[in-house]
């Protein structure tokens, strides 16, 4: 696991890697091995000369996760934005509130920015690479993504928008874009999104979300996403 995530932090273009640094020695916890390490998207919740918080939801409105570490982030990183990190909890468990050790981390594309508004004519139709979807899904406050897609000499950024057009749907129209991009290879790398649906979903109109992305063979595919009488606790 340890390896494949610094793969693909190194093949991420756009996207931040930066060191942590520990404020004291005892930081990585009893170094008893057995450790399981994980991936998660999180909130950069808060940080100090103490250490840093990081929260999330697994999915949906379940159960809101912190967790802390003695270890502090690069200065080039905000609280509040959406970060990839991969860890090892102390507890050995996920999904558990508790302290961690942070081996790696990274923006995501969108660092959980407001979705923006665009139009059919300023994305070429919503012209897109093919890409191969991994997960995609809410997260409180947030549409997380992880795709996989071919990548050659040149940085291809991923980045998603609603369609101006359906806003004040039932079902606003969200498009996940990668590139585009003509000088693509059959490498392919993992990318990792996650854009903040606050304002789209507390609006009395919207039923749920309807999420579109060119698949492995270029056509187009989407994931429904319905609201069901569910409420997104605010900040998280």
């Amino acid at each position: 696991m340890k390896s494949v995530f610094s793969k693909i932090l190194m093949c991420l273009g756009a996207c931040c890697m930066l060191a942590l640094t520990a404020c004291n020695s005892d930081d990585d916890g009893p170094n008893t091995g057995g450790q399981r390490y994980f991936i998660d998207i999180v909130t950069y919740e808060a940080g100090s000369e103490q250490g840093t918080t990081f929260t999330f939801r697994k999915d949906g409105d379940s159960q809101l996760i912190t967790l802390t570490t003695t270890q502090r982030l690069d200065p080039a990183f905000k609280v509040g934005s959406r970060l990839v990190i991969q860890y090892w909890p102390h507890s050995n468990e996920r999904f558990v509130s508790g302290p961690v050790s942070v081996i790696q981390v990274l923006h995501t594309a969108g660092d959980g920015a407001e979705l923006p508004e665009k139009t059919a004519e300023q994305t070429s139709n919503w012209r897109s690479n093919p890409i191969k979807m991994q997960s995609i899904g809410r997260s409180g406050n947030y549409l997380n993504f992880i795709f996989t897609g071919a990548m050659g000499n040149r940085n291809i950024n991923p980045s998603a928008c609603v369609d101006a057009a359906t806003v004040d749907s039932d079902y606003p129209v969200i498009h996940i874009i990668y590139g585009p991009d003509d000088s693509f290879t059959d490498k392919e790398y993992m990318f990792f999104g996650s854009y903040s649906i606050a304002a789209l979903w507390e609006r009395p109109s919207c039923k749920g979300l309807m999420v579109y992305f060119k698949n492995e063979t270029g056509t187009d595919a989407r994931v429904q996403l319905d609201k069901v009488g569910s409420s997104i606790k605010p900040g998280n």
